[in-house]
């Protein structure tokens, strides 16, 4: 599998072929349980965003963890790209109506 490199902050960072425990953490990242309140919802949604991509930056870029990317100045539509190609490239591709975030298609 070819690696893909993705933007954020307007800085390229490549995902290598993802290993085994990086696909786990990515599938595990992406399946937070709904809350009740839509701000806690919406705040789920950026953890789920930011694991995602943690997970995956893991191996070649460890300085991203989820603290160190909530300071990046990046748009929502970086984020989402980001997410999405990332879940694309892992085979945990997110269904067409979901936002970056929630579960991706097959994980309910």
């Amino acid at each position: 599998m070819a690696s893909i490199t993705i933007k954020l902050a307007g800085k390229d960072y490549e995902v290598a072929e993802l290993t085994l425990g990086q696909i786990e953490e990515l599938g595990v990242a992406s399946v937070l349980a709904p809350a009740s309140d839509p701000q806690e919802e919406m705040r789920n949604s950026f953890k789920r965003s930011l694991g995602i991509l943690a997970a995956a930056l893991a191996v070649q870029h460890p300085d991203m963890t989820v603290d160190s990317m909530r300071t990046l100045r990046i748009t929502r539509t970086e984020l989402r790209e980001g997410v999405r190609a990332v879940l694309r490239h892992s085979g945990l591709e997110l269904r067409d109506d979901a936002a970056p975030g929630e579960a991706p298609a097959g994980a309910a």
